[in-house]
């Protein structure tokens, strides 16, 4: 039996792996170049970790630490 939406073949992505500005701006529907200012970055690439630490900053910053 197979569960809707799951998808087994897809890998998780590492600290050390790189997420290209394209493919964020694509799967977010911001321009790279507003995610290039608003996240400060030099390149054209930001990596797996630096994204989930500016991920994980904004959710605190708009719902609050947990307790």
């Amino acid at each position: 039996m197979s569960t809707p939406g799951y998808r087994d073949d897809v890998s998780v992505a590492t600290d050390g792996d790189k997420v290209s500005l394209d493919s964020l701006a694509q799967l977010t529907g911001f321009p790279a170049s507003y995610i290039k200012k608003e996240l400060l970055i030099d390149g054209n690439e930001i990596s797996v970790e630096k994204l989930r630490s500016f991920a994980f900053d904004f959710l605190n910053s708009t719902m609050g630490r947990p307790s």
